[in-house]
């Protein structure tokens, strides 16, 4: 569990029908949340991407491929600290997404 909590986060309490209703205006809740996906692109090939929701700019899913980014881009990052986890590259380090792209909902 992180230290400070999410915007995903959730407490309640209450009988096991008050617990399940206030799931489930949750799981409503995050439904409808705007998701978009950055793209990051190079010969035409999106090497890196990250989802998140647009309105709150939570952090939901990343991806790096270094076969298909630009040649040394990848040691680059290392270098600068741009690194999570076990070797997971931070695409904070990649600078603006070559586009944006409305996964549920608008971009706002």
């Amino acid at each position: 569990m992180p230290e400070t909590p999410t915007s995903l986060a959730m407490e309640a309490s209450g009988d096991p029908e008050e617990l399940a209703g206030k799931a489930a205006d949750w799981f409503e809740a995050i439904i409808g949340c705007p998701v978009v996906r950055y793209e990051w692109l190079h010969a035409g090939q999106v090497y890196a991407s990250l989802y998140l929701f647009s309105q709150t700019g939570e952090k939901l899913s990343r991806m790096y491929n270094r076969e298909l980014a630009p040649p040394g881009q990848r040691n680059r990052l290392v270098e600068a600290g741009y690194v999570v986890g076990r070797g997971w590259i931070d695409t904070s380090g990649l600078g603006e997404p070559d586009r944006i792209v409305p996964v549920r909902g608008s971009l706002s």
